[in-house]
C-alpha cells in the first residue's frame, strides 16, 4: 500500500500547479503556491527518510559478511570461473583443468589460512 504522504504531496503540488497556471493570480496566491510546493517537498523528504531508515535497518540485520569457503581470489564458489561444477571437463577445479596448478595450489592454501585467522 502505498504511503498516504504520497497522495497528499501529489494533491498539494496538483494546488500549486493550478494557482501558478491562472493567468489572474495575485501575489497572495504565489505565495500560497509556494508554500504548498514547499509542504509537498516535506512530505516527499520525509516519504525518503523513512525509506533510508528501512534500508538501513534491513542492511543492519544482514550478517556482517558473507564469504565463500574457498579463496576470494580464484573465481567462482569453487575456483571454477562462474562458480560450481565445470560440465565439459566434468571436475571441480581451477580454470577447469581438474587440478590445481602449482603456483595457483600455494595461492589456494595461502588465502585459505588467511581466511581462517
Amino acid at each position: 500500500m502505498p504511503d498516504p504522504r504520497i497522495h497528499q504531496a501529489s494533491k498539494l503540488l496538483a494546488e500549486a500547479r493550478r494557482i501558478n497556471d491562472d493567468e489572474h493570480k495575485t501575489a497572495d496566491d504565489a505565495r500560497r503556491a509556494h508554500q504548498l510546493v514547499r509542504d509537498a517537498n516535506a512530505l516527499r523528504r520525509a516519504v525518503e527518510l523513512d525509506a533510508e531508515i528501512k534500508s538501513g535497518e534491513d542492511w543492519l540485520s544482514q550478517p556482517d559478511y558473507k564469504h565463500d569457503m574457498v579463496g576470494a581470489g580464484l573465481g567462482g564458489s569453487l575456483g571454477v570461473p562462474g562458480g560450481g561444477f565445470d560440465r565439459e571437463t566434468k571436475s571441480q577445479g581451477f580454470g577447469g583443468g581438474g587440478e590445481f596448478a602449482p603456483a595457483d595450489q600455494a595461492l589456494a592454501t595461502k588465502q585459505f589460512f588467511e581466511w581462517i585467522k
